[in-house]
């Protein structure tokens, strides 16, 4: 659905290339795009490649294999596989034709089944988000809130972001990815989807927390809600590497859940 061109949005469009705005940084620094926002350009990418109304998607893959600068991106999307089942989307985004992260999606096709109650997923949902208290994420100087994603991010905070590996949250994310064009849910949800290894940040000795390379996320159905409730948990080894768990609800139950490979820093 097209919105007005004048709200503020992370990436204006100009036919295969997205330039990012200052609302698409990461807290890393203005010179690199935040992946929540990466990750939302290409869920908005994969959903405009050839669309299926008979299918839906069910798995997304993200590698980020380089950092991703605040330059033009050019974004290239083809169809690997057209099946009458199953179908497979790649796209890769370029940064001065190197290329700098790839995703993959697959739809499979919906068939209408009675599946007991036990096998559904959860209709449970964490508590909230009404009634929790409102936190920011932005990263602020002295009188000064910098721009980036996580200044343009709603969040009310369950517990965690305390560097004790787990947490809850729900997130709203008002500004759209795609200048003039009004998040659909999937894309909503690949934004959201980076966020789980934020929420269960591990602070250990000699260490700066951790850092993500990808984005798996697995979809029982898109979010109904614009309100999104992340509940995520680290793993990690003495190797230093790890995998945060994360289970993804709008406000009717589960929806998805994501993986993400994690690695410390060290200073």
């Amino acid at each position: 659905m097209m919105i007005s061109s004048s709200r503020p949005a992370l990436f204006v469009q100009e036919g295969n290339v997205f330039t990012p705005t200052e609302c698409a940084h990461g807290p890393w620094g203005p010179k690199l795009v935040h992946g929540g926002s990466t990750g939302g350009l290409m869920a908005y990418v994969l959903e405009q490649c050839s669309p299926n109304e008979n299918m839906t998607m069910v798995r997304t893959t993200l590698d980020m294999f380089r950092p991703v600068p605040m330059v033009p991106l050019r974004v290239e999307s083809e169809v690997l596989r057209e099946g009458r089942r199953l179908q497979m989307i790649e796209a890769t985004i370029f940064a001065e034709d190197k290329p700098v992260a790839r995703s993959v999606g697959i739809r499979m096709k919906t068939t209408e089944v009675s599946v007991p109650e036990a096998r559904q997923p959860s209709s449970d949902v964490p508590q909230g988000p009404d009634g929790l208290p409102e936190i920011s994420l932005a990263p602020s100087k002295p009188g000064k809130v910098l721009p980036g994603l996580n200044a343009n991010l709603e969040v009310r905070k369950l517990y965690g972001f305390d560097g004790k590996g787990e947490g809850c949250a729900w997130f709203k994310v008002p500004v759209p990815v795609i200048q003039g064009v009004e998040n659909s849910a999937f894309t909503h949800l690949g934004i959201i989807s980076d966020f789980g290894n934020g929420l269960a940040q591990l602070f250990l000795p000699g260490t700066m927390g951790m850092i993500n390379g990808d984005i798996n996320l697995y979809l029982h159905r898109n979010p109904c809600s614009d309100w999104i409730a992340l509940k995520s948990k680290v793993s990690m080894s003495e190797t230093g590497v790890g995998v945060v768990n994360t289970e993804l609800y709008d406000t009717q139950g589960l929806v998805a859940q994501c993986h993400q490979a994690v690695m410390v820093q060290t200073s």
